[in-house]
């Protein structure tokens, strides 16, 4: 074998370590609440009914958490408060 096949295999080596690794703290990592929610798309603000391309959840230090989501390709962040599940709030967004 020469040194680019070696290299090859032993960055798949690496990535299958990695990936394994990752999945077994995945695994065991206790989940604190097995409750789930269901909201009807209905009962949520209008612009959380807009498709979204990518989410960031991010506790803030006060306790506590926002869900962004770019929408519209990127043009658009909408922002809301997702501290209880249940009663998710509508906070703002903001226009590319």
């Amino acid at each position: 074998m020469n040194r680019k096949q070696l290299t090859r295999i032993a960055q798949l080596t690496l990535t299958a370590v990695a990936a394994l690794t990752l999945a077994g703290h995945a695994e065991a990592k206790e989940l604190s609440s097995r409750k789930v929610i269901v909201v009807r798309p209905s009962n949520l603000p209008e612009l959380a009914r807009v498709t979204g391309q990518a989410m960031l959840l991010h506790a803030t230090g006060d306790g506590r958490t926002h869900l962004y989501i770019e929408q519209n390709q990127g043009a658009q962040l909408a922002i809301f408060d997702v501290t209880d599940p249940a009663n998710v709030i509508q906070e703002g967004s903001a226009q590319a």
